[in-house]
């Protein structure tokens, strides 16, 4: 939100925040308390309008707390390789997140609270230079999802885990 709201007056910048969980409440009474009208924030979506959504984002934010680390992967960042879109991720470089944006050059990537490097981010894809890095991004995210998460992929990489278990090896 602290971006937003350096960006509030910049027409150029309109953060959509689409669903719930746990910190709707919050983040309703910080655009509210900041009289933020860059943000548009949105009830759950059905899957049609979600897909278009997301679509029409030129990017994802994906935030992802410390705590997470290796009890859950945000659905916010399969979505945004889904529909070929590049994430800006807010969050710490242990993530796996983070290894697959670098890995496969499909994002970027701040810690949080460095609200400065996510408006400077922002901001650098408005130039023609950051506009072409928005395009390889997208389509190193279409590629991303075309490879490592194909149905096929992923189901020979669960199987192979699966096998390693079995054998009594540890899985990857």
């Amino acid at each position: 939100m602290l971006a937003a709201e350096v960006l509030r007056d910049d027409p150029r910048f309109c953060f959509i925040f689409a669903g719930g969980g746990k910190q709707k409440a919050a983040v309703v009474e910080s655009v509210t308390t900041r009289q933020l009208q860059n943000v548009i924030l949105l009830p759950y979506q059905s899957p049609e309008a979600h897909a278009e959504l997301s679509r029409s984002a030129h990017l994802h934010l994906v935030s992802f707390g410390d705590a997470m680390i290796g009890c859950v992967h945000p659905s916010k960042f399969y979505t945004a390789l889904g529909v070929g879109k590049p994430v800006l991720l807010v969050g710490s470089a242990r993530s796996p997140l983070a290894s697959t944006l670098a890995e496969q050059d499909c994002g970027w990537r701040v810690d949080h609270g460095d609200v400065d490097a996510v408006v400077a981010r922002l901001r650098h894809l408005l130039t023609i230079a950051g506009r072409q890095e928005l395009k390889d991004k997208a389509a190193a995210s279409a590629r991303t999802r075309d490879t490592l998460f194909e149905p096929d992929a992923l189901r020979r990489c669960w199987a192979d885990h699966v096998d390693q278990v079995l054998r009594g090896g540890r899985s990857a």
